[in-house]
């Protein structure tokens, strides 16, 4: 009773509607999953629900507004270090920038991402939006300071640091994503050795065979993938769970496996026609063109049209242009609910907007797509219905949809019949991301569903902590720090930061280019806006 008498008081005059939120959100946990014990295979098994109660605790201070509410280890941290779900410690990197100690910069960041330079590109960057400075429309651009410190030590190779000690311990892990690598490095932080496991060639995931190069380089990828090797995760690539290996053997094999394949299936929507060739999910043509697997060509004469308007179809649409094809993009919303970035994208790139508009068949002859039937829809309260006598026709011979991204359970084998799923069809783990077989972990994409990059790392890293506490070993001083695991739905296909800050490369025709676009802080550049942040700290 006395801790909820301080949490009131500490927030007096907030209204009682969020407060009781707020004591119900932590009860469920502070009262009944305190501390969990186990006894199977003869061993007991202590670990604290941990994650779980410092998301709760997260989330009761967002709700509440308290702009120093510690989230995690008894720090206080100032509202953009509250939000990053990595629990980075941004005051104390960017302090380093402003001095221009930019390795000892990159030294604080991978204390919580090992990924600076991918993450400085392609996270959503819920900072910027808490940051003290948003508010006049320019907040610090903390994303791209990050990315700056990775580049510096991209350029001047820079390692992560190696484990203290070696633990006669393993974790074997399947998915070499955002999750899985991330899981990796901290654990292997912890001493524990680990392996991946993956189907693809190379590793990756979602940010190596789904995000353009244009938009994350290839090279700036696998180079910090490589920095994980350097420490000692050993990766196993070309090899499936289910095909290759059981779930029983690689349990077999390791003190414990977390299980983070991602989201790799998707449907096509119930179209009539929706089995010609040329007829495909963006997502699956990010991953067959990025892993050299589509058959079929994509040239200049080539004429696209991508339906919808999520990342995965902007991605599509960017590179179909690229790759010379004409391209129309078919959305249901007007042209105007598109944000201003990606309609001045799309204008730059020469991709043609079809609004207010779906597609109702898909022609074909000889089994190959030729064209569309289309409609045009209108918006009444969120609530679409076709407009009469509005139906056109689009020729085409490629079409890439929207389609929602899903774990592919039947990997699994025999083990999805000994596995819980939940009433929804998601696999069922606790708070501590604990399947009901045990020492079986999963988390990411493939309990959840398709996430952003650096949600799906978070995960990953609350995920080593659970496996570690499993294996009665306690993570070190500061690896703790976590944030939460919820993220707003909105466009990631360009940076959501509205500073003028930000450069982008000019060229004169898409088609062709697959160079990066956004371009990079210099060393100028990078102390001055780090000079602009009023929260930093001296360590």
């Amino acid at each position: 009773m006395l801790y909820f008498q301080r949490i009131h008081k500490f927030c007096r005059g907030v209204n009682r509607h969020w407060i009781m939120n707020f004591y119900l959100l932590h009860t469920g946990i502070i009262w009944s999953e305190s501390k969990h014990q186990t006894r199977q295979n003869g061993r007991d098994q202590k670990y604290s629900h941990f994650p779980l109660l410092q998301l709760s605790i997260y989330y009761g201070s967002v709700i509440l507004n308290c702009n120093h509410f510690s989230m995690s280890d008894g720090n206080f941290t100032y509202p953009c270090e509250r939000v990053c779900p990595l629990g980075v410690d941004i005051s104390a990197f960017v302090e380093f920038v402003k001095n221009g100690a930019f390795d000892e910069a990159f030294g604080k960041i991978v204390v919580d991402n090992p990924f600076p330079a991918v993450v400085g590109r392609v996270c959503s960057a819920p900072c910027e939006r808490e940051c003290a400075s948003a508010n006049n429309g320019d907040p610090v651009p903390i994303r791209h300071l990050e990315r700056f410190v990775g580049d510096h030590a991209y350029s001047h190779g820079l390692l992560l640091p190696a484990p203290e000690n070696e633990l006669d311990i393993s974790v074997g892990i399947v998915g070499a994503g955002a999750t899985g690598l991330s899981a990796a490095y901290f654990l292997r932080r912890m001493g524990i050795q680990t392996t991946i496991y993956d189907s693809m060639p190379r590793p990756g995931g979602t940010m190596a065979y789904l995000i353009p190069s244009f938009l994350l380089p290839r090279d700036v990828l696998f180079y910090e993938i490589m920095r994980l090797e350097k420490i000692g995760v050993r990766f196993e690539d070309k090899v499936s769970l289910g095909k290759d290996f059981s779930l029983a053997e690689i349990r077999a094999k390791h003190d414990a496996v977390l299980l983070a394949a991602g989201c790799s299936k998707t449907e096509l929507p119930k179209i009539p026609g929706r089995e010609s060739a040329g007829v495909m999910t963006a997502a699956d043509f990010l991953r067959k063109y990025h892993s050299a697997a589509l058959d079929i060509k994509i040239s200049g004469a080539t004429e696209s049209v991508v339906v919808g308007e999520d990342r995965w179809t902007i991605f599509a649409a960017r590179l179909l242009r690229r790759l010379g094809a004409g391209v129309k993009i078919v959305i249901k919303n007007s042209a105007q609910s598109l944000p201003p970035q990606v309609r001045k994208v799309f204008a730059n790139e020469r991709i043609e907007i079809i609004d207010s508009a779906a597609v109702t068949t898909i022609f074909s002859q000889g089994g190959k797509v030729v064209g569309l039937r289309c409609v045009k829809i209108s918006s009444t309260e969120g609530t679409f219905s076709s407009v009469p006598d509005s139906g056109f026709e689009i020729e085409c011979d490629f079409v890439c949809f929207s389609a929602r991204r899903q774990p592919d359970y039947s990997i699994l084998g025999e083990a999805k019949d000994l596995l819980k799923f939940t009433p929804s069809g998601k696999l069922e783990v606790d708070s501590n991301f604990s399947t009901n077989i045990y020492g079986i972990f999963a988390a990411g994409e493939f309990v959840f569903g398709e996430m952003p990059v650096v949600y799906s790392m978070a995960q990953g890293k609350a995920a080593a902590i659970s496996i570690a506490q499993f294996l009665d070993i306690s993570p070190p001083a500061g690896m703790t720090r976590l944030a939460p695991f919820r993220y707003r739905s909105q466009n990631y296909a360009l940076s959501p930061a509205p500073q003028e800050t930000i450069l982008y490369r000019q060229i004169q025709s898409c088609v062709g280019d697959f160079g990066e676009i956004a371009l990079g802080f210099d060393e100028e550049t990078a102390v001055e806006q780090a000079r602009r942040c009023a929260c930093t700290k001296k360590e």
